[in-house]
C-alpha cells in the first residue's frame, strides 16, 4: 500500500510539474499592436505586421453655366481600400514591405484595362542606421506629397498639382541615406527604375518597353533637426512640435524614352519621349501649426514634341508645365484643424493648345480622433479654369467631399 502512494505522488507530481516546466522552456511568438498587428516568430526567423485602411467619401459638384450654378457630379464610394504587411525576414536588416489595393479608383483600370492591385513589393537591406537600399516596386523619391501616405493627407486627397506633375511608383533600386552634422539633418534619397509606372507589363500600351530608364534623386534638408516620429512625412502638425521645424527639399527626375503621358502614370503615348521634373518643397511645424508649399516643373526634352500622333490623327500627349501648391493648417488641442489651400497648373510650350489654367482654393476643416488612422474630413473646393493669356475665367465648379478615414 505504502509503495503504491508513494507512485501515486510521484505521479501527481510529474504531471503538475512537467507542463509547468515545459511552458517555461518552449519558446512562444511574440505580438506587438503599436502600430497594427504584429507578430514575430518563435525563432526569431522573421516578423510579419498587418496593417488595412480604408477611405469611404461622398462628393456633390455643382458647376457654373451662364451665371446659374447647378449639380453636375455626385460621389459616393470607397475611394481607397488598402492592406499592407511589412516585416523582415531571418534578419532584422532584410526587411520588406507589401501593398495590396482593392478599390477600383485605385487600380489605375482607365490608363491599364486591368484591376492593378499590387501597389508596392519592395525588399530593402539596412547596410547601418543612416544608409538603406531598396529593390522593387514602391513610390519613388519625388514630391513629399506624393510620398506622404494617401491615409495621412490634411485634406480629403492630394492637390491637382500632384494629380498631374508626381512622379509616383516605380520598379527599381532606391537608396536612402541620413546623416547629421551637430543638430542639422540630411538626406539623400535616390532610385535607378524602368520608367514605365507600376506593373507596366500588365497594361496595353502603344509603345513596347525600351532600354530608356528613369534616374530620380532628393535632397532633403532639415537646419533645425529631425520632426518628431519623423512627422515631416505626414501632414498637419500632430506631434504639435515644442519647438519649430524645418524641410527644404529639391529633386529631379529624368525619364529617357518614357511611354506614358505622365512618365509613370497615365494613357500610352504613341511614341516615346524624354521627360525632365524639377521639385522643389518646403514644410514648417510647430505647436499645431502646418506650412507647406511645392513648385514642380515638367517639360519634354531632346527636341521632340510634347503631342504625339498615329496615322489615324489621334494625339496623346505629355503634360508641359509647372504646379504651385501652397497649404497651411492649425490644429486646435481638442483635435479639430481649420486648414486652406491653393493649388495651381499652369501649361506651358505646346500643351498650351490643349489646357487651360487651372486654379484651386480649398477650405477644410479636420477631427482627429486617433490621430490619421480615424479621422473625419470635410473640405469645399472652388476650381477655376482660366485662360492663358488673359488670365479670364473660362469655367468654374465648386466641390464639396466628406470623407471617413479608418485603419490600424
Amino acid at each position: 500500500m505504502r509503495a503504491r502512494i508513494i507512485q501515486l505522488f510521484v505521479f501527481v507530481l510529474f504531471v503538475s510539474v512537467y507542463p509547468s516546466g515545459y511552458s517555461q522552456t518552449e519558446k512562444k511568438p511574440q505580438f506587438q499592436f503599436k502600430s497594427g498587428v504584429g507578430v514575430t516568430a518563435p525563432d526569431s526567423s522573421f516578423s510579419i505586421n498587418v496593417r488595412f485602411r480604408m477611405q469611404n467619401r461622398v462628393g456633390f459638384t455643382l458647376t457654373d453655366e451662364d451665371t446659374t450654378w447647378s449639380p453636375s457630379a455626385v460621389e459616393f464610394r470607397t475611394r481607397r481600400t488598402r492592406l499592407r504587411l511589412d516585416g523582415w525576414v531571418f534578419n532584422p536588416k532584410w526587411q520588406y514591405a507589401l501593398q495590396l489595393s482593392f478599390s477600383r479608383g485605385d487600380q489605375d483600370w482607365d490608363n491599364s484595362g486591368v484591376p492593378n492591385v499590387l501597389r508596392d513589393a519592395m525588399i530593402f537591406y539596412e547596410v547601418n542606421k543612416n544608409l538603406r537600399i531598396g529593390f522593387g516596386q514602391g513610390k519613388l523619391p519625388g514630391n513629399r506629397q506624393r510620398v506622404v501616405s494617401s491615409g495621412e493627407q490634411q485634406f480629403v486627397d492630394r492637390s491637382n498639382v500632384n494629380a498631374i506633375f508626381t512622379v509616383d511608383r516605380d520598379f527599381g533600386i532606391q537608396m536612402h541615406y541620413g546623416f547629421n552634422t551637430g543638430p542639422i539633418k540630411y538626406n539623400i534619397r535616390g532610385a535607378i527604375s524602368s520608367g514605365e509606372g507600376r506593373n507596366e507589363g500588365v497594361s496595353k500600351s502603344e509603345v513596347p518597353a525600351n532600354t530608356g530608364l528613369c534616374y530620380t534623386g532628393r535632397f532633403e534638408l532639415l537646419p533645425l533637426g529631425a520632426f518628431d516620429g519623423k512627422s515631416d512625412y505626414y501632414e498637419s502638425d500632430l506631434a504639435r512640435e515644442p519647438k519649430p521645424k524645418l524641410s527644404l527639399a529639391g529633386g529631379l527626375s529624368f525619364n529617357d524614352d518614357a511611354i506614358r503621358t505622365g512618365g509613370q502614370l497615365g494613357k500610352s503615348l504613341y511614341t516615346s519621349r524624354d521627360i525632365n521634373t524639377f521639385i522643389f518643397d518646403g514644410l514648417f511645424k510647430w505647436k499645431g501649426y502646418s506650412l507647406y508649399s511645392e513648385f514642380i516643373k515638367r517639360y519634354v526634352t531632346g527636341g521632340g514634341s510634347s503631342i504625339t500622333m498615329d496615322e489615324d490623327g489621334n494625339h496623346e500627349f505629355v503634360y508641359d508645365g509647372e504646379g504651385i501648391l501652397v497649404q497651411t493648417g492649425y490644429l486646435f488641442k481638442n483635435n479639430f484643424e481649420l486648414a486652406a489651400r491653393v493649388a495651381q497648373v499652369r501649361p506651358i510650350g505646346e500643351t498650351t493648345q490643349l489646357r487651360n489654367v487651372v486654379r484651386d482654393y480649398t477650405f477644410g476643416i479636420n477631427k482627429f480622433i486617433r490621430l490619421h488612422k480615424l479621422k473625419c474630413q470635410f473640405d469645399a473646393t472652388l476650381q477655376q479654369q482660366l485662360d492663358n493669356n488673359t488670365g479670364e475665367v473660362k469655367g468654374q465648379n465648386i466641390q464639396f467631399r466628406f470623407q471617413i478615414e479608418l485603419g490600424i
